[in-house]
């Protein structure tokens, strides 16, 4: 799928202020490849926004940000690292790019200093999964990070919680003289395509806040705000892509909804052919992610989120060999926390565990009045 995206250069300056550097740790979940953002005057210390992954691409990637941080000849050439949230295609870079930093920093000025790694709380701990061993500092919400420039215009980052995509998940506003210029989604809105979600009601409210941002800078200026995400390419229509990601979550949560209403009550059906109504388009590559999906909106509609004239119950079974699990809400998002972890450390998945089984299971589901 992800073969036929348009191609983004190694380095790409967007604006005065940002240069996209490409991760080139191209897949199906990465698209081209994770994207890092370095931000401020390139004669100054800036801000790098994300690392990528360890593996055959993080020399290239290296060498692209060196090229781009031997611009400063004069001064340490980051002066902080910020991580959009703990998935090791954004944060096992970040070991080695603090090495090819100081290496720079020596260099330049002789000396070298600490550069702080910036996350939020949230999420398992970057040593034991070792993906990065060094400290991290924790942001806060609506905290300013400045960024150097060479003029007088006041510049910082400003920190937005948008958990859904991961507990931890934060986006970025790069603002200048107090307005929003550009908009770094991380993973909460990609280039292409759609993303994958570990908790739906946190995810939509994130969309919200992120709209309300959009909304707000469009009242404030003229110029477009850039929206800059962590995979693909990059869009000046901040509001109709933003837009784009709440119409399509929400159609397939009404998808999901008729497909219900069409079923009588008390009486099972499997989720596969939910499936085959909701996403009928969807490659083989990307069945499981998007039966992820489905079971978050089949939970949001049992929690009452689908707004449906007749309240329902929904019961949701997964067979494991010889035997019929009883699955909840809670007890799926348990489980998806337990597979993203293994599976995300391991890059693939474990040969035999009970949450991946029961994740991989056929599941039946019955609606019942209530």
């Amino acid at each position: 799928m992800f073969v036929s995206l348009p191609p983004i250069s190694s380095v790409t300056k967007l604006t005065p202020f940002v240069t996209r550097i490409l991760g080139h740790n191209p897949g199906p979940h990465t698209l081209q490849g994770t994207n890092s953002y370095v931000v401020g005057a390139s004669s100054l210390s800036r801000v790098l926004i994300d690392t990528t992954s360890k593996g055959r691409g993080l020399q290239n990637y290296l060498d692209s940000l060196k090229t781009e941080l031997e611009l400063c000849t004069t001064a340490t050439p980051l002066s902080a690292v910020l991580l959009t949230h703990w998935h090791p295609d954004h944060t096992e870079g970040v070991g080695a790019v603090l090495d090819l930093v100081h290496e720079i920093a020596r260099r330049n000025t002789g000396i070298t200093k600490p550069i702080p790694v910036y996350k939020f709380p949230g999420g398992p701990n970057l040593k034991k999964l070792n993906f990065y061993q060094g400290d991290i500092c924790d942001l806060e919400a609506d905290q300013c990070i400045p960024v150097p420039v060479s003029d007088s215009n006041a510049v910082h980052i400003r920190v937005i919680p948008c958990p859904g995509h991961s507990v931890d998940h934060v986006c970025f506003a790069l603002e200048r003289n107090g307005s929003p210029v550009c908009l770094f989604t991380g993973d909460t809105i990609l280039g292409h395509g759609s993303t994958t979600v570990q908790d739906l009601p946190a995810y939509m409210n994130s969309l919200c806040v992120l709209r309300a941002l959009v909304e707000r800078t469009m009242g404030q200026s003229e110029e477009p705000l850039l929206l800059l995400p962590s995979h693909g390419v990059e869009s000046n229509d901040a509001l109709g892509k933003v837009d784009e990601y709440i119409v399509n979550r929400q159609s397939r949560i009404n998808k999901t909804m008729e497909f219900l209403q069409s079923q009588p009550l008390d009486r099972w059906f499997n989720e596969s052919d939910v499936m085959q109504y909701v996403y009928p388009e969807v490659p083989e590559s990307l069945k499981l992610d998007a039966m992820l999906n489905l079971r978050h909106s089949l939970f949001w509609i049992a929690s009452g989120r689908g707004q449906n004239d007749q309240p329902f119950s929904l019961c949701a079974v997964a067979s494991v060999g010889h035997t019929r699990r009883e699955v909840t809400a809670e007890c799926y998002s348990t489980l998806l926390a337990s597979a993203e972890r293994r599976i995300l450390v391991s890059q693939s998945p474990p040969v035999a565990s009970d949450w991946y089984d029961v994740l991989c299971a056929k599941w039946d589901w019955k609606r019942s009045s209530t």
